[in-house]
């Protein structure tokens, strides 16, 4: 399957690590190192998509990194969050309504993906949540559980929100192997990326390689 942006949560990484360890082909990446306020966020974008990341439009206080594409004449916002669950609720409310409100004076289609640490399967753990989805308008398109912590009953703590749902499809909540307890959550957008391009090597056939007549 291939992967056209991808964010990362709770890296852990710092300034001790150089971004070349995390080099991919083919993909430019943007990284928000680890704070006090968070466990670090890592993305990687498709080199050969119309994208960018907007840092002006990030939250102040709440981990999150902003990318701008276009998808069939479509600009979109794709806002990556993480919220550390120390985090008082009114501080993530204020910023996160503060981050939505300047990224909507630019853009009809939004999405927000993260892990937010508000648990939907417990209404009382997630009025928070609930709260800034009504103010506005955001569809959870994640239905079930995406973390597993030992010991504890699952929760759903992973999340994609959006004003556009009708223009998300194939909706992903599956176990990764490579995380601790939360699964990967994915979505696609509506309308065709450009294919990648594709390399041409020219390479010479010994396919009736004789070496008696080569060496004569």
């Amino acid at each position: 399957m291939l992967v056209d942006i991808l964010f990362i949560t709770e890296t852990k990484l710092d300034p001790s690590f150089s971004i070349a360890q995390f080099d991919v082909p083919n993909y430019r990446s943007f990284r928000k190192d680890r704070t006090g306020r968070g466990g670090g966020i890592l993305t990687y974008v498709r080199s050969d998509l119309p994208t960018r990341q907007r840092p002006d439009l990030e939250l102040q206080h709440v981990e999150s990194i902003v990318i701008e594409t276009t998808v069939c004449g479509r600009k979109w916002a794709i806002v990556c969050v993480y919220r550390p669950p120390s985090m008082p609720n009114a501080c993530f409310i204020d910023d996160f309504t503060t981050c939505i409100d300047k990224v909507h004076v630019h853009f009809d289609n939004i999405i927000v993906i993260g892990d937010l640490n508000y648990d939907l399967v417990k209404p009382d753990k997630s009025q928070p949540l609930h709260t800034v989805c009504d103010i506005f308008d955001f569809t959870n398109l994640i239905k079930t559980p995406t973390c597993f912590m030992k010991d504890a009953p699952p929760s759903m703590l992973d999340v994609i929100l959006t004003n556009r749902p009708s223009l998300l499809f194939n909706i992903t909540n599956s176990t990764c192997g490579i995380s601790d307890w939360h699964n990967m959550i994915s979505c696609v957008i509506k309308g065709a990326a450009p294919p990648p391009n594709k390399r041409k090597i020219k390479c010479r056939s010994y396919k009736h390689f004789d070496e008696k007549v080569f060496s004569a």
